[in-house]
Formats: structure tokens, C-alpha cells, sequence
């Protein structure tokens, strides 16, 4: 990668701890599809209570009530899916799920082998399989590709990647040495057999719109595998961490407000303020991840 982009040998040393982890299945479905206009803290309470509602207790002496994360059949099991989620406060997303779980029952005998079955199949057929969950776009299902299911050369684009190809690699790859944004003056040394394609790609983002769309989200996620090959999904991992703190704090208030907008019942429940998590790292025998949580003591109203 620093042969390709010489400024990746100052992300080595800042962003050194960034990896990719093979996350359970499940999980990672689950917790993308409530990560549309959401924030980290939200999106967390989210989750912990979807814990306690359908996760399995585990007792501790000194450190509380711990919850594994659901599987497919455990949240099957309600008789109203769609109302229970939105009662957790998942708002809109509620649909969403009702729908994916009622899918992958009906048309899976186990859904999660079938899933789990994912990381053996190509990222394209992957992919294809997962667009036809409910809440489930082309960001959401390459994130999940990426950090569940193998593929190191997924490479989801949101807000900060879009940044990244048009501030960071645009300018230097078509030669405008006037473009707003331009990082350094390192040159992008291309592969010889890729340098036609980089350069096309380059001049599609440059000529398209400032925001992303369909067709630019694939180019610009093109362009990001064609630097970096196989493993581009982790080189973007790195570039995703190093711009969030290069103008992502914006996006960040922009996520708070628009997850205000939302409407949350007001009504008292139970949350969670600690997150014990297992090794994300590793998956059981089976392919079955658990993410234990703990129980807050107090009540805390839900504003």
C-alpha cells in the first residue's frame, strides 16, 4: 500500500491498531441494519436492549446480568415483530426487520448456516444474496461481506470513503494539480496494467456529482479495490479511521440530529451503561458469536 500511496506509511503509525474481525453473522446484520441516519451511542442502546428482550440471561455473582446476542429463531419466535422493535425504539427500522427475519425463516431451514454458508461463496454472489434482506443496501451488505463473512476486498463507501476518493486519490490520479482537497504531493504509483483503469475511474468521480449515487458509490469503491487489491477492504478500514478525524466530526452531529428526529417511546425501561464482549474475533463451533451485556441497576427515562 505505501508503494501504491506514499501517506500510508504515516497511517501505519497512526492508525496501527485498525483491523478487520471476522464478527459473528448474525450480529453484524443485525446491528447495520439499525446504523442508517444512526450514531454509535444510539445505536448501542439499540442493541443492548434487543439483548435483554431476546438474548438469553446469564447470572453472575458480582458482576450482574449478562445477555447473549439473539439468533434468528429467538426473535422469530414474537408474534409481532414489527411492534416489538418499535416498542425497543427502532423506529422506521422495525419494518425492516420484521421482514428480513420472516424471509430467512421462510426460506431458510437455518437461516444463520445459510448465512454463515456466505463466507465460502464469491463477494459478488454474497452480496447478491444479502441485497434481498429488507434494510439491507449495498453499503450495509458490503459491511457485512467485510466483517463477517471473509471478504477482505469488500469495500463499503459512505460519507468519509466518498471524501477519501474525491480529496485524496481524484486530484492526483487525473492530473489537476488545482483540485480542492489535494492531500500532499506524493504521487499515486499505479500498477502498469491498472493504470488505464485507475485513470478512467479517477475521471468518472472528478465528472460526476459532488454526492454519491449509485453508479458513483460503485466507482468509487472500484477505485479503491484497483489500488489496493485484494485486501482493499482493510486499507479502506484505515482510511475511514484516519478521516474521522479529518472533518468527520460534522457527519458525527449530523448523525445525533437526525436520530433526534426520530420518535422514541417515552416511557421507562431498563439500559445498559458497560458492554462485555467476547473475542469478536472468534465464532463457536457451530458459527454462533455471543456478545454478553450487562444490566444497568437504574432507570433511566428514555428522552
Amino acid at each position: 500500500w505505501i508503494k501504491v500511496d506514499p501517506d500510508f506509511a504515516d497511517l501505519q503509525q497512526t492508525q496501527n491498531g485498525v483491523r478487520m474481525l471476522r464478527q459473528p453473522v448474525i450480529e453484524t446484520l443485525f446491528t447495520f441494519i439499525a446504523s442508517s441516519n444512526n450514531n454509535i451511542k444510539r445505536i448501542t442502546m439499540l442493541v443492548d436492549r434487543l439483548c435483554q428482550r431476546f438474548g438469553k440471561p446469564i447470572e453472575t455473582q458480582t458482576k450482574g446480568t449478562f445477555y447473549t446476542f439473539p439468533n434468528i429463531e429467538d426473535v422469530a419466535q414474537c408474534t409481532d415483530i414489527e411492534d416489538t422493535f418499535k416498542e425497543m425504539g427502532f423506529g422506521y427500522r422495525a419494518k425492516y426487520y420484521a421482514t428480513t427475519v420472516r424471509y430467512l425463516v421462510d426460506t431458510h431451514e437455518r437461516p444463520e448456516k445459510f448465512l454463515i454458508g456466505l463466507r465460502q461463496k464469491p463477494l459478488e454472489e454474497a452480496r447478491k444474496e444479502l441485497l434481498k434482506l429488507s434494510g439491507v443496501g449495498p453499503k450495509v451488505a458490503d459491511c457485512i461481506c467485510l466483517m463477517a463473512l471473509d471478504k477482505p476486498d469488500a469495500v463499503p463507501v459512505d460519507t468519509h470513503i466518498w471524501q477519501v476518493a474525491q480529496k485524496r486519490y481524484v486530484p492526483r490520479l487525473v492530473g489537476n494539480s488545482n483540485s480542492k482537497g489535494k492531500v500532499g504531493g506524493s504521487v499515486i504509483a499505479v500498477a502498469e496494467d491498472k493504470a488505464e483503469l485507475v485513470r478512467k475511474l479517477a475521471q468518472q468521480l472528478a465528472a460526476g456529482k459532488k454526492a454519491p449515487s449509485v453508479k458513483s458509490y460503485e466507482t468509487a469503491q472500484q477505485l479503491i479495490i484497483a489500488l489496493f487489491g485484494p485486501y482493499a477492504g482493510w486499507a479502506q478500514g484505515m482510511l475511514f479511521s484516519s478521516n474521522l478525524g479529518n472533518g468527520g466530526e460534522k457527519q458525527g452531529k449530523q448523525e445525533k440530529r437526525d436520530s433526534k428526529r426520530e420518535m422514541v417511546p417515552k416511557t421507562k425501561r431498563k439500559t445498559v451503561s458497560e458492554t462485555v464482549e467476547t473475542d469478536m474475533n472468534q465464532d463457536t463451533t457451530d458459527g454462533i458469536g455471543s456478545r454478553l451485556r450487562s444490566q444497568k441497576k437504574k432507570q433511566n427515562k428514555v428522552e
